[in-house]
């Protein structure tokens, strides 16, 4: 699968509205979601995680709940324990009314988080993979889950996984960039 040439080169996730999440997948769709599977597998490496084949790849971006998890042990890995306190402590003062609807039914612990680096960016060194992870949990689920069904109907997820794994050179017959360093 050739991938839109400006897939990689920067780390922000592109903004698609749910009007344009529906109907036929365009270039930005397999960007968004490229993005997103490049995420996780680079989060996947720094955490020591096992490596993915392009299947179990397509399973663990379906679904916006299952990248919360991975997104939060990854937030675990890389801010201090200080953060964590922090976190906890807006976690007691969020009044289920005053989460956001993109956050309801997702774990409380997401917003909190946002809060407190929202407000504390310049304490934290800027961690890319971070930034991207805030970003996707800005992201509207209902649009991403619309952007990942057309690409699932549309039978771009697989050839769109096995296309990250190439570029990352992460697959499970070969060792990552770094091993091989």
């Amino acid at each position: 699968m050739d991938l839109p040439e400006h897939t990689f080169d920067e780390n922000e996730l592109p903004l698609i509205r749910l009007s344009e999440a529906l109907g036929v997948p365009d270039p930005e769709h397999l960007v968004l979601v490229a993005r997103v599977m490049s995420v996780v597998l680079r989060a996947r490496r720094e955490l020591g995680a096992p490596v993915l084949n392009p299947s179990e790849l397509v399973e663990c971006i379906r679904h916006i709940s299952d990248l919360d998890d991975l997104s939060l042990e990854y937030a675990g890995h890389v801010l201090p324990a200080s953060a964590w306190r922090a976190v906890a402590a807006r976690l007691a003062e969020l009044e289920p009314d005053g989460i956001p609807a993109r956050y309801r039914g997702r774990d409380r612990r997401i917003p909190a988080l946002l809060m407190h680096l929202d407000n504390e960016s310049e304490s934290f060194p800027a961690d890319p993979l971070l930034v991207m992870w805030c970003e996707l949990w800005r992201y509207d689920p209902a649009v991403y889950h619309a952007v990942v069904a057309d690409l699932q109907r549309e039978r771009l997820l697989d050839p769109l996984a096995r296309a990250v794994v190439l570029y990352l050179g992460d697959t499970p017959e070969s060792p990552s960039p770094e091993a091989s360093a």
